[in-house]
C-alpha cells in the first residue's frame, strides 16, 4: 500500500526546500519508495487550503489515517513516528 502524504508549506524559503528534501530523502530510505508526497505551497493556493484543517505551516498530512502534524518538522524521525509512520524495510 503506497503511503500518501501532503506538506503544506508558506513559501519557498532556503529552510522549506531543505526540509521537503530531507522528506523526500526519508521516504526513500525508508519506505523504499512507495510513498506519494505532494508539497503545496498554501501562498501560492490559499484557496485550496480554506477547508482544510491546517491551522499554521508546515504541516504534514497523512492521508490514510487522516493523521497531521505541525511546526518544527527538521526531525524527520520524529515526525514520522507522531504519524505513526515506522520504516517498512528490514
Amino acid at each position: 500500500m503506497t503511503t500518501r502524504l501532503t506538506l503544506y508549506l508558506s513559501g519557498t524559503d532556503p529552510g522549506s526546500r531543505r526540509m521537503t528534501a530531507a522528506l523526500r530523502a526519508w521516504c526513500e530510505r525508508e519506505l523504499g519508495g512507495d510513498y506519494r508526497l505532494n508539497v503545496l505551497d498554501i501562498s501560492d493556493w490559499p484557496k485550496r487550503a480554506e477547508n482544510l484543517p491546517i491551522l499554521a505551516t508546515p504541516a504534514l498530512v497523512l492521508e490514510s489515517p487522516g493523521r497531521i502534524t505541525v511546526g518544527d518538522l527538521s526531525d524527520i524521525p520524529k515526525t514520522m513516528a507522531a504519524l505513526g509512520l515506522a520504516p517498512k524495510r528490514e
